[in-house]
């Protein structure tokens, strides 16, 4: 109805400037640390407060002690608790883990695991709700 200079572009098609950008500068722009779509800005702004903010932290808590646990007990070499009868002590062992509370905290990381797999299922859970 109008000459046509300020309307919108129908059928899906791209108006010439768009057409005419550069293959990277869409890559470059997701990458951007600055400007309107840059990572600094974003980082700067605070989200709005929820009430579930303080288990999100939990989670990463417990991600931290699963990394823990994962980092000394899986390569055994690295730990240098290659079986049971180092953990607990005994008459021939005295310098067992067990006395140790750095290695104990280490050795109970499958307590991290529950408790990373509950606060995940809780909030995917809730977030599922809230969208519904």
């Amino acid at each position: 109805p109008s000459d046509g200079a300020s309307s919108p572009v129908a059928d899906g098609a791209t108006p010439t400037s768009a057409r005419r950008r550069r293959p990277g500068a869409l890559l470059a722009q997701a990458f951007a640390l600055i400007g309107p779509s840059g990572s600094v800005p974003k980082l700067l702004e605070a989200p709005p407060y929820k009430p579930t903010d303080c288990l999100n932290g939990m989670r990463v808590l417990s991600m931290i002690w699963i990394i823990l646990g994962h980092t000394f007990l899986m390569p055994t070499a690295i730990s240098g608790y290659g079986n049971m009868q180092d953990v607990v002590e005994s008459p021939l062992n005295r310098n067992a883990a067990e006395n140790n509370p750095f290695m104990m905290t280490i050795l109970s990381a499958q307590s991290g695991v529950d408790t990373f797999f509950f606060l995940s299922g809780f909030l995917g859970a809730l977030g599922t709700a809230q969208e519904i």
